[in-house]
């Protein structure tokens, strides 16, 4: 089909798409609605619950509040709780890295727990967080290494569930994280993710400026063998994720910013987008779960900030309230490793031991909850700097500015920093489980750091201001599984007893790996030290100097007893881990369901039966995704056990929104379909169709007849052997015609075989628009042909061609006071019979007005002098014989090209001329200005609203305005600045087809132009040069350039001579001699000289053509045969002036070539067309009145026939009636886009305003009538309107009536505005405040009886008034004696309805404000929208 599709492929998408829209519009209303109406269903059994929610998530750390987000996203209404507060954006110690320390100890979010870790150590301070996000607020940021290839797969083996599985969890991680750590050519083979909410980022290396000791750690482990992990250094590269080897650390940091991002920031957006179904309450802590049952369908929440007693901040007096929340599905646990284990013991699922010690109600017996307590293991070797790192002096003695470098680099400062920079992962081959992954990690930073305990963030020992450097021993799989976690007391605010028991199991292989990790950091620090000395940085004998654990401490002996006492973690986990329902210490199964209960779940660091990885972020994150897309699958199930939730109710709502959304889509798509028919001619965007039609043009005689008889009549061309011809030189290699070949055709063919060699090459390089390619294709000959074989016709165009002569053309402006202002002097000349000619000057030289004068557009000043065409004075029937194309190419942009031409031949041709003829006058236009291909393209553009069509491009747009100029058959052509706009090549393709026209066609052509290139200069035949309204040349453009030499000025050969006349006769600023050299014109007087000299010129060399010309307008003025059809200027004017009354020259005038029913016609089709093709503002302005028309219906749901409820009867009758007369302001911005449209082919004199604005005012009327109808009857069923209920009907047709009307009188109104003031905002601020004071004494918000008096005449002239009168006389006039008795007392003097007692009069007068409206907006489209020229 080519580039274009068929027009049958179109409407079968136009109609795929109707439908498409509508099953989405079905869809889109019952499931927005299903929710609502079903929770509705359930308001009365509440009973003690405050409110009610799909889904309650208890917990908001990445378990529980990524699994919350992907349940908010599927459309449910979800609740999540957490005890602690919300962390302010201005908190450092929340959005500097470098502050994850101050973090966990900044009293507003940190829960202390005191924990035993075995029998030989007291208790230790192991911190968490109670704030939104969970533990992610306060954690060190890491999100490498990623999980390995066993910590999922086993879960999928324990449980038989393949959802588990390590390729499907990456898939998780992929969709939530965003990296900024790789370049574009990176092609992902690492599988990241890069449109997630998390943002991941490598850490920096303090710059090697600042120290150069900083990369030395780094570059001892390389010196220790250890290799890269991969080419990136990247340890969550997912192929690589078992590898060993060095890595960079990736932290979840927002690029750029430099600022923490986590679940909570998540989260914060997730509650601005779903602000009506994602509830998030802080403070709120969670004593127990409700059940019925065993079904959970509440919670129990105690309301108050800092109510865990771990709290630093706790206060017996905090709680505030004590409040129940129901669930209609599921509650999902996401407390964490400690709160979770305690919140289901207390909720009567544990030990039953336990339950019994705490005296609670056992619902079910799980003897694992709280069991199975996991952590990694780390230890520390802190080493003494000698001295500290110079960018830790810097943080030390100025941290305002590592305050502001943050500020100002983010993600580049120190502050960006989270501790660790790079680290080692290593395989000790004493985790005999795990054989096949790394179980040891290894890295390091600049601090102090050996565990958790009060004060370890405090200042003397932050890591910026410290002298430490500290290697860190991280033990993943560690086989100790005895740990627990148990309620202490039935009161929630308690912190559970917590346990490790570290190495009561594995010890056999954890702590010989812990050993070779302290062994391996030890010899870092050596090989460190190595490298200073081999670089000459020490000062003093080492750089590191071991503090932790101590050079006493070297044998296996003395490190596993230091070991076993210092050894402390942060990733506690698995006290409520997965497992098969027959394993009684397994809490929950593989879809995270707790045992023993229903509609209850848990999705936090709890779950796992392993302690995965390294750390432990990125495991939950991926958790919380699949809880949520698990419990979202399970929705309807959950929704059955519980019996206060229902899933089947189809509200009207969900009926009546979508089914008229499917209506009115399908009804556009139709009526689409219809109208986007084109011409059925060059329906194809075949190359074949296009000939085919031009070489209809020819006729039917034989070519022998041609040939023979007639040589100037064409033969019709023999399309099949000129393709062959083309195919043939294809198959040589050619890319098309070259000029020899091109030239030997014209040679042997009997209509141009006389054609020389030099016009034959002028002719080739007329035909090749693309000069550089030095050939012509196919489409380009065929042009030519057909061309060259309308020789007869050419010939015989110009021979009726004639000279278009002007003498003595002066333009004047009055002024306020004294003499007018002359703006053009005495301009004499001739522009030759088919010959192009440029109108040149600086600014302000006249042209413009020169042009207008010519082409007879001239609207303002006053005009002297006489043009000639032939040997006749110009009369009122020239504009019958040119065209002006204007600089703005404005058309319609869902018009095609041919249908544009089309509209102008329909307007521009006689109404006698057959439809068949002009439909070949635009083929035949098309295919001259080269258009052919694009004849069924969209001209493109702008719509209202900002919305671009793709069309045509500048140039192609420039020569459609000259297609549109030569169906008129024109003998003279204007142009205003055709290159204007367009690059220097499009600029070029115009003025070679001006050229063609010119020259093949015989067409007078003048132009004006600004600055021509070169070859643009050489096309012209002759130049017509003003400056400040004086003519400096007027001839042959060869002999432009020898004329001002004769006047002395220097011309440099290399110059553009159109260049360099144009500086030469600009005076508008002071020229520089360095450029422009001594002698240049400099000034007025200057201008004036060479004016002078070129007159004289032409009184003693003027043609005997010219002298003729000159000489016929001197005896049609003496013998007054001109006709007069310019304005009439008085004696005192022509006194003025000095110059003779009758030598004024007409200006404008008013031709008519279509009579005014066919200009009608024509009109409302193309703005029918116009409007039907531009569906966004059909669907637009249909969807708002159907919009509120639902909108309205359903907020006043069938009113009861009270008096109760007349009040709202009148209310919504009174926004009835004011929302239909303000929704026509939506209407605004279509109404002035017309206009640019108007004031166009108004000023071309296409038609006449009235029938243009008939047109628009049918089309408008017709489509608001029908458009306010169904919106209108929707509302008056939907609420019950009509009060009679034996006449129900007749009120129906009057409410309809009134409202169709005041809408169309509304519609009125905007148009008036649009088109009487000068832009939107002012139409708009006008409009709508006489609205407003509309609204002010309508009666309804101030009944009319207390209006002021001075104020109380505006009621008078507020449209509203009457229709609101005449809604309410509808509604309660004439009761039925079924209503409500109370009703009887409802008449005018109840509502004080100061108006006309008669419905129909009140109607009467809206008709009357219609017309009104109607007559000032043709007279402001009439009077206020002429071109003034």
């Amino acid at each position: 089909m080519g580039k274009r599709a068929g027009i049958w492929s179109k409407n079968a998408l136009v109609g795929v798409l109707s439908l498409t829209v509508s099953l989405l519009a079905f869809l889109f209303g019952t499931f927005s609605t299903r929710y609502e109406v079903r929770m509705k269903r359930s308001d009365r059994l509440l009973g003690e619950f405050s409110e009610y929610y799909d889904y309650i998530v208890v917990g908001s750390g990445p378990g529980g509040g990524h699994a919350a987000g992907k349940l908010v996203k599927q459309g449910f209404k979800v609740l999540l709780l957490d005890a602690g507060k919300d962390y302010s954006d201005s908190n450092v110690n929340y959005t500097a890295p470098i502050f994850n320390p101050q973090s966990a100890e900044d009293e507003e979010t940190a829960l202390n727990y005191w924990v035993e870790y075995n029998e030989n150590r007291t208790k230790v301070l192991y911190p968490r967080a109670a704030a939104l996000g969970g533990c992610l607020v306060h954690h060190a940021l890491i999100t490498s290494p990623i999980f390995t290839s066993v910590d999922f797969s086993s879960i999928a083996e324990l449980t038989g569930d393949n959802s588990w599985s390590t390729e499907n969890m990456q898939g998780y991680w992929m969709g939530i994280e965003d990296s900024y750590q790789y370049p574009p050519e990176y092609n992902n083979p690492c599988d990241h993710g890069f449109r997630g909410p998390i943002p991941t980022f490598s850490v920096t290396v303090p710059p090697p400026e600042l120290d150069p000791r900083a990369l030395l750690p780094q570059e001892a482990m390389t010196r220790m063998g250890w290799p890269r992990i991969n080419k990136w250094n990247d340890s969550n590269c997912a192929p690589h994720r078992d590898n060993e080897g060095t890595f960079t650390f990736s932290n979840s940091i927002t690029a750029r910013t430099g600022i923490r991002n986590s679940t909570r920031t998540y989260l914060k957006q997730l509650q601005q987008q779903y602000p009506n179904t994602f509830h998030i309450r802080p403070d709120s802590l969670v004593s127990k779960i409700l059940f019925n049952g065993n079904i959970a369908v509440g919670v129990e929440v105690w309301e108050g900030p800092h109510l865990n007693k771990a709290s630093p901040k706790f206060r017996e007096e905090s709680l505030q309230r004590i409040v129940k929340y129901q669930v209609l599905r599921e509650i999902v646990i996401a407390g964490g490793t400690f709160e979770s284990p305690k919140l289901l013991q207390n909720s009567g699922i544990g030990p039953p031991e336990l339950l019994k010690s705490l005296n609670l109600t056992m619902l079910s017996e799980r003897p694992g909850v709280g069991q199975n307590l996991q952590d990694r293991y780390e230890v520390s070797n802190a080493w003494k700097l000698n001295p500290r790192y110079h960018y830790q002096d810097l943080c030390r003695t100025e941290p305002a500015y590592c305050h502001s470098s943050w500020k100002l680099y983010g993600n580049f400062s120190q502050w960006a920093l989270n501790g660790p920079l790079v680290g080692i992962k290593a395989k000790t081959n004493k985790t005999f489980s795990e054989p096949n992954v790394p179980d040891l990690i290894l890295f390091g930073g600049a601090s102090y750091f050996n565990g958790y305990y009060p004060g370890f963030a405090a200042p003397d020992t932050i890591r910026i201001l410290n002298d430490t450097f500290t290697f860190l021993s991280l033990k993943a799989y560690a086989q100790n599984r005895a740990g627990s976690v148990e309620s202490s007391s039935a009161d929630p605010r308690e912190p559970p007893t917590i346990n490790f028991r570290q190495f009561a199991e594995g010890e056999d292989q954890d702590i010989p790996a812990l050993i070779q990790g302290v062994r391996w950091m030890r010899e870092l620090a050596n090989r460190t030290n190595e490298l200073a000395r081999e670089r000459g940085l020490l000062i003093g004998d080492y750089l590191m100097e071991e503090i932790l654990p101590g050079k006493d401490v070297q044998s296996d002996a003395d490190l596993e007893a230091w070991i076993r006492d210092v050894t402390w973690g942060h990733h506690a986990c698995c006290s409520n881990k997965i497992g098969d329902s027959n394993d009684l210490l397994a809490v929950v199964d593989s879809r995270l369901r707790v045992y023993g209960a229903r509609n209850l779940r848990v999705s936090d660091a709890s779950v796992f039966p392993n302690i995965p990885g390294y750390f432990i972020s990125v495991p939950l994150y991926v958790l919380g995704e699949k809880a949520g897309d698990m419990i979202s699958e399970d929705s309807s199930e959950a929704c059955k056990v519980n019996p206060v939730c229902s899933e089947t109710s189809t509200p009207v709502l969900a009926i009546v929104l979508p089914i008229a959304c499917a209506l009115i889509v399908l009804v556009v798509g139709v009526v689409f379909m219809k109208w986007r028919k084109e011409v059925k001619s060059f329906d194809d965007s075949s190359i074949d169709i296009f000939l085919n039609e031009l070489a209809k043009q020819q006729g039917e005689t034989s070519e022998e007849e041609m040939a023979t008889e007639n040589p100037s009549k064409s033969a019709p061309l023999d399309l099949e052997k000129e393709r062959a011809f083309f195919k043939e030189l294809d198959q040589n290699g050619a890319e098309g015609l070259q000029f020899d070949d091109f030239h030997d055709i014209l040679k042997n063919d009997v209509h141009t075989k006389h054609i020389s060699e030099d016009d034959a090459r002028k002719i080739f390089s007329e035909i090749d628009f693309d000069e550089e390619k030095g050939t012509i294709n196919f489409e380009e000959w065929i042009n030519f042909r057909m061309l060259m074989r309308h020789s007869k016709e050419r010939a015989s165009r110009k021979t009726r061609s004639n000279n278009l002569s002007f003498a003595n053309i002066s333009c004047f402006y009055p002024q306020k006071s004294g003499k007018p202002k002359q703006v053009l002097h005495n301009l004499k000349g001739t522009f030759p019979a088919g010959s192009l000619t440029a109108l040149m000057g600086p600014s302000g030289a006249g042209k413009s007005t020169f042009l207008d004068i010519l082409a007879m557009r001239k609207s303002t000043g006053i005009v002297v002098g006489s043009i000639l065409v032939g040997d006749n004075i110009r009369d009122a029937t020239f504009p019958d014989t040119m065209a002006y194309v204007t600089q703005e190419d404005l058309f319609p942009p869902k018009l095609t090209v041919m249908e544009t031409v089309r509209y102008y031949a329909n307007l521009r041709l006689s109404s006698n001329l057959a439809k068949s003829k002009k439909l070949e006058i635009c083929k035949h236009a098309i295919a001259i200005v080269g258009l052919a291909p694009q004849m069924n393209n969209y001209v493109g553009g702008p719509l209202p609203g900002g919305i671009s069509v793709r069309g045509l491009s500048g140039g192609q747009k420039r020569r459609l305005s000259v297609a549109c100029a030569l169906v008129s058959n024109p003998s003279f052509m204007f142009l205003d600045e055709p290159t204007s706009g367009l690059d220097s090549f499009s600029a070029l393709m115009v003025m070679k087809l001006m050229k063609r026209l010119a020259h093949n066609l015989g067409i007078t052509i003048t132009c004006t132009i600004h600055q021509p290139r070169d070859i643009i200069w050489q096309m012209f035949d002759n130049v017509c040069l003003t400056a400040m309204g004086k003519l400096l040349y007027m001839g042959n453009i060869v002999k432009a350039v020898d004329w001002f030499r004769s006047l002395g000025y220097d011309y440099e050969k290399a110059t553009n001579p159109a260049d360099w006349i144009l500086d030469l006769v600009s005076t508008n600023f002071e020229k520089d001699p360095s450029i422009f050299g001594d002698k240049t014109m400099k000034n007025e007087q200057d201008i004036a000289e060479a004016a002078e000299k070129f007159a004289r010129h032409q009184e003693l060399d003027e043609s005997v053509l010219l002298q003729r010309h000159m000489q016929e307008i001197d005896r049609a003025l003496q013998s007054k045969e001109k006709q007069k059809s310019g304005e009439k200027v008085s004696r005192k004017l022509s006194e003025l002036l000095d110059v003779d009354e009758n030598s004024f020259c007409p200006k404008q005038v008013d031709p008519a070539n279509v009579n005014f029913p066919r200009q009608f016609l024509i009109l409302l089709t193309r703005h029918l067309r116009n409007s039907v093709r531009n569906p966004g503002a059909i669907l637009a302005r249909v969807g708002v009145l159907l919009i509120t028309g639902l909108a309205t219906g359903w907020a006043y749901f069938d009113l009861p026939e009270t008096l109760d409820n007349v009040n709202s009867r009148a209310g919504v009758l009174y926004f009835l009636a004011f929302i239909y007369i303000v929704i026509p302001f939506c209407q605004l911005g279509l109404f002035l886009y017309d206009r640019q449209f108007y004031a166009k082919e108004i000023a071309a004199k296409m038609y006449k305003p009235l029938p243009y604005y008939l047109a628009i005012m049918t089309f408008e009327t017709v489509f608001n009538f029908v458009n306010v109808i169904i919106s209108a009857t929707i509302v008056f069923w939907m609420v019950g309107l009509g009060t009679r209920f034996d006449s129900r009907g007749q009120q129906y047709g009057q409410f309809i009536l009134i409202i169709a009307i005041l809408h169309t009188v509304g519609v009125q109104w905007v148009q008036v505005c649009a088109l009487s003031l000068p832009n939107q905002d002012t139409a708009f601020a006008v409009g709508a405040g006489f609205l407003v004071m509309m609204q002010l004494v309508a009666g309804f918000l101030v009944r009319s009886s207390e209006l002021q008096p001075s104020f109380a005449w505006l009621q008078w002239i507020s449209y509203l008034k009457y229709g609101w009168n005449a809604l309410m006389r509808v509604e309660f006039t004439q009761l039925d004696n079924n209503m409500d008795s109370s009703l009887q007392i409802l008449g005018p003097d109840f509502f004080d309805l100061n108006g006309p007692n008669d419905i129909y009069t009140s109607v009467g007068v809206l008709f009357g404000f219609w017309l009104v409206f109607n007559i000032l907006g043709f007279l402001s489209l009439a009077y206020l929208h002429k071109e003034r020229r």
